[in-house]
């Protein structure tokens, strides 16, 4: 299958494509201008070379964006550099409104939003993890000793799996982010959770790790 674009006037770092959205299908794009792009993604005209249609442009950054997530509703859509913006997707989607929330000593190194959309959870390089709640505005933050490279929310909403950069595994136990759960592991990445188990994908290997939680 063929993509056909309007002409980019920049080099893309990242793509999202909205999800839960069924009178339309919505990608969202980050720049090196450090501007965020939302397109419609459109297979009508042409079923063999569909189409990307510009419909917004999302600024706000002032440095180069590291996460692009949608939250799992579809609703919002959260972009980091060293601070974080947090866009509410309107209908038109050129009215799209946004909250900035203030950076730490660092930049963001991983986003991921809770499984009901109303936290999002931030890795700063600096060894912060922040946890932010959109309904009411509290935030719950854990000094790390070590920051987090990857981190999974259970879909349940009971823990979060963080992947640190001294290549251990911690299960924190949500909202208080308190460990409940470490493991010296080899150079792993965060998949996702699949039930009462984590997956766990090695970088530069060929098989995964699953972690049972009881």
């Amino acid at each position: 299958m063929q993509l056909k674009f309007e002409l980019f006037d920049d080099f893309i770092l990242l793509s999202a494509v909205q999800p839960n959205n069924p009178k339309a299908l919505r990608i969202a794009t980050a720049s090196l201008k450090n501007v965020v792009k939302l397109w419609h993604y459109s297979a009508a005209i042409e079923p063999d070379a569909p189409t990307l249609t510009p419909l917004a442009e999302l600024t706000g950054h002032d440095k180069q964006i590291g996460n692009l997530v949608w939250s799992p509703d579809g609703r919002y859509l959260l972009s980091t550099c060293d601070f974080a913006l947090l866009w509410e997707i309107t209908e038109p989607p050129s009215n799209n409104k946004f909250k900035k929330y203030p950076p730490e000593v660092g930049e963001i190194h991983t986003a991921v939003w809770s499984p009901d959309s109303t936290r999002f959870m931030l890795g700063y390089f600096n060894d912060i993890l922040a946890m932010h709640n959109i309904t009411d505005g509290t935030i719950v933050k854990k000094k790390l000793e070590y920051s987090a490279r990857a981190i999974c929310w259970d879909p349940l909403d009971r823990y979060v799996a963080i992947l640190s950069f001294d290549n251990h595994l911690y299960l924190r136990k949500v909202p208080e982010l308190d460990v409940v759960f470490k493991k010296v592991s080899l150079n792993l990445k965060c998949k996702k959770f699949k039930e009462n188990r984590i997956l766990i994908g090695l970088f530069y290997h060929h098989f995964v790790v699953v972690v049972d939680i009881f």
